[in-house]
């Protein structure tokens, strides 16, 4: 996806706590946390979902990363991509 200006200041607004609460009250499974990000992971029938969350501004491609957790979360919600921002920016 490509990432314009205004998706990329969305995406910057959302912090990483959020998404990280976000995937543990859903059910994914945190499978390793290092100093930059945190993944996690669900299964669905034969399916597997990973999200890889940054855990800082200072993570070079956050916008990017934070956009591949949406798409993931989206893909494993059956839901759309804005669907799923929405939830957690509010905009």
């Amino acid at each position: 996806m490509k990432i314009t200006e205004e998706l990329k200041e969305k995406l910057e607004k959302i912090k990483p706590e959020k998404a990280i609460l976000y995937l543990d009250e859903k059910g994914w499974r945190l499978v390793y946390s290092l100093p930059l990000v945190e993944v996690f992971q669900i299964e669905k029938g034969e399916d597997f979902f990973q999200a890889d969350v940054p855990v800082g501004l200072q993570v070079s491609n956050f916008s990017s990363a934070m956009c591949s957790v949406i798409e993931e979360i989206a893909e494993y919600e059956n839901r759309s991509f804005d669907e799923v921002l929405f939830s957690f920016t509010g905009d």
